[in-house]
């Protein structure tokens, strides 16, 4: 009997629920009525540029490494503004099955300066496609679905997603509470 490829088994299927109790933490209907919103009040770039500021100030937490509750906090706000640009630029499907297919890899951002890079490739994919009006969607598409493992990966790795989900239905629910 083959072990390595049990194990590998074993570790892909713990890993693929683990992501996927991660992605569907907040059902989608209500992550996208809030990015409807948001965008509707606010426009999409403005939103893009939100996403854009969250994960710089996420990337600050994972270098400072503060405290336990700070990266929960800006875990929980990028996860929030990703879903703003999955849903403002249509592309949800195809980010959820190219994530899909990206945590099959056991490998695939497993250290924290892969998962920073990820992070920052991202906004830097979204500057190209806001500043320079470059077409570059299939570039964001890949850099989305990368930044979505990442947090996924970042979630598991500081164990914290009782704290996260906690934050993002806190987030959600301040927001909505605010624009009444």
């Amino acid at each position: 009997m083959d072990m390595s490829n049990t194990f590998s088994d074993m570790w892909y299927g713990q890993s693929k629920t683990t992501m996927e109790d991660i992605f569907q933490m907040v059902p989608q209907p209500q992550l996208n009525k809030l990015s409807d919103y948001l965008i509707q009040q606010n426009g999409l770039n403005y939103q893009i540029s939100m996403c854009m500021e969250e994960i710089s100030e996420l990337a600050t937490e994972l270098v400072l490494d503060r405290s336990f509750a700070d990266t929960a906090s800006e875990i929980a706000d990028v996860y929030i503004t990703l879903n703003h640009v999955t849903y403002g630029y249509d592309i949800q499907r195809t980010v959820n099955s190219i994530r899909r297919k990206k945590i099959r890899a056991p490998q695939f951002m497993s250290g924290n300066d892969e998962r920073l890079i990820a992070l920052l490739g991202l906004q830097k994919e979204l500057l190209k496609h806001m500043n320079r009006r470059r077409d570059n969607m299939p570039a964001v598409i890949n850099a989305t679905a990368d930044a979505y493992v990442a947090l996924g990966r970042l979630i598991i790795a500081h164990n914290n997603m009782p704290l996260v989900l906690d934050t993002v239905y806190q987030k959600i629910q301040r927001t909505f509470q605010r624009e009444k």
